[in-house]
């Protein structure tokens, strides 16, 4: 599993390094403020299913920053107003950052050395790139700040900017999950020549995983257009993906 987890590693580093680069230093004290409805900090299990469970409830928290866009247009149809309209797009925009101290929260015990290295280095990058999307987050509040004393061109041109660096972040997300992925793979037995047929998690943990799956990401199955998910859900219907077609440990 090493060499394979390696090399994913190799790959994805360059752009690992990129995003720290451009990310602002969090602040420990008032991300330790945040209230997390699935907090799992205080009991983590430190093996590939844990490691599983708490991606994806990063992923979860993840896809609720994303839509808090909805949130903004629903506020710009419900008032004519600029005021309130840029204060109801700061506090969306605040709370959208919040989700994504969340996320991070729930992979910060992986990153220890008490974890595999392999382990620590895809939480390390999920957590840098949450960072991007708190730093992105910032960098619009001061953006609504302006709004009415900037060149509107100007104005535009930034915010373009901003778009574009999110829909990057949300790309990044895909490498370091099918990291934690991978380590549920039991790439040792190998049924069928050349193909992964085996999990390393019990049937009991892959139906807990799809079971919480289920609970927090309706759109699978209410009928939502793929098009309309949120990038991290479709980065979580990874998990659909490894589950496929794979037996679990104690089958």
């Amino acid at each position: 599993m090493k060499s394979v987890i390696s090399i994913l590693l190799a790959a994805t580093f360059p752009s690992f390094a990129q995003i720290g680069s451009a990310v602002r230093a969090p602040d420990p004290n008032a991300e330790a403020l945040v209230v997390c409805s699935q907090d799992l900090h205080s009991s983590p299990e430190f093996t590939p299913y844990g490691f599983a469970r708490a991606t994806l409830t990063s992923l979860w928290y993840a896809r609720n920053g994303a839509e808090r866009g909805n949130e903004i247009t629903k506020a710009a149809k419900a008032t004519d107003n600029a005021f309130s309209l840029f204060t109801a797009m700061m506090r969306i925009t605040k709370t959208s950052t919040n989700d994504f101290i969340c996320a991070k929260r729930s992979l910060r015990p992986f990153v220890t050395k008490e974890n595999d290295e392999n382990v620590r280095t895809a939480a390390d990058f999920l957590l840098v790139v949450y960072d991007a999307h708190i730093s992105i987050n910032e960098r619009l509040i001061e953006l609504i700040k302006k709004l009415g004393s900037t060149d509107v061109p100007a104005l535009m041109d930034e915010i373009s900017t901003l778009q574009v660096e999110r829909g990057q972040r949300w790309a990044d997300l895909v490498q370091p999950t099918s990291l934690a992925l991978m380590m549920m793979v039991d790439l040792k037995r190998t049924d069928v020549p050349g193909k992964t047929t085996r999990l390393v998690v019990t049937r009991v943990q892959k139906q807990t995983l799809l079971n919480w799956i289920g609970e927090h990401f309706p759109e699978f199955k209410n009928g939502t257009p793929k098009d309309k998910w949120s990038d991290p859900a479709k980065t979580a219907q990874m998990y659909f993906k490894v589950f496929d077609g794979r037996k679990c440990a104690d089958e």
